[in-house]
C-alpha cells in the first residue's frame, strides 16, 4: 500500500511462511499475482485450524495473529516468541 515497512510486517511475513510450513499452502489465494495482493489486503486468510484440524489450537490461533489485517492488533514478534517457546 505504499506504507513504511515496520516491525509488524516481519510479523506477518513471519505468520504466512508459519502458515505455508504447516498447511502446505499460502494463507491467501488468487488466480495471478494482482488477485493474490487483492485478497491478501481485502480477504481473510484461510482457515488453518480447518486445513489441519490436528493442529493444537494455541497454534492456530497465535497464526491467525500474525496475519492479522490491522498491524496494530496484529502480535508482536516477543508475543509470537513467547508463544511458540511455550508450544514447545
Amino acid at each position: 500500500r505504499g506504507h513504511e515497512a515496520r516491525p509488524p510486517a516481519d510479523v506477518w511475513a513471519l505468520g504466512v511462511t508459519l502458515f505455508e510450513l504447516l498447511a502446505g499452502r499460502r494463507p491467501f489465494e488468487g488466480s495471478s499475482l494482482p488477485a493474490c495482493f487483492t485478497a491478501i489486503i481485502g480477504a481473510p486468510p484461510l482457515d488453518l485450524g480447518v486445513l489441519r484440524p490436528d493442529l493444537p489450537r494455541p497454534l492456530v490461533d497465535l497464526v491467525s495473529a500474525a496475519l492479522h489485517k490491522d498491524p496494530a492488533a496484529r502480535a508482536t514478534a516477543t508475543a509470537l516468541a513467547s508463544a511458540l517457546s511455550a508450544l514447545s
